[in-house]
């Protein structure tokens, strides 16, 4: 399964929206997951400078960075590569709700 952080900066000129785009196979869907602060403190449980230190950059810039924060996305919602097919069943708004 491929996953890619989504970053769309807002109209403030600060701070961003995020998705996840999931892909396997022919199959794609991309998740709604909100502000970035938002997701590091409701869904990751992380303050934004907790999750730099977590993944070792603050780059957004840089894949790594980005595909770092998809693996913690997802281990905190409890997808595992045996119930990634899970995730086609949701809606894209589903995960910022779990």
């Amino acid at each position: 399964m491929k996953t890619e952080l989504l970053i769309t900066r807002n109209g403030y000129g600060f701070g961003g929206n995020w998705q996840l785009s999931v892909t396997k196979g022919k199959k794609h869907k991309v998740f709604y997951l909100g502000q970035d602060a938002k997701v590091c403190y409701r869904m990751l449980g992380l303050s934004p400078k907790e999750l730099t230190n977590e993944i070792g950059s603050n780059d957004l810039t840089k894949k790594e960075t980005r595909q770092a924060i998809c693996d913690l996305i997802l281990d905190a919602i409890g997808i595992t590569p045996e119930n990634e097919n899970k995730l086609f069943n949701l809606q894209p708004w589903e995960i910022a709700s779990e």
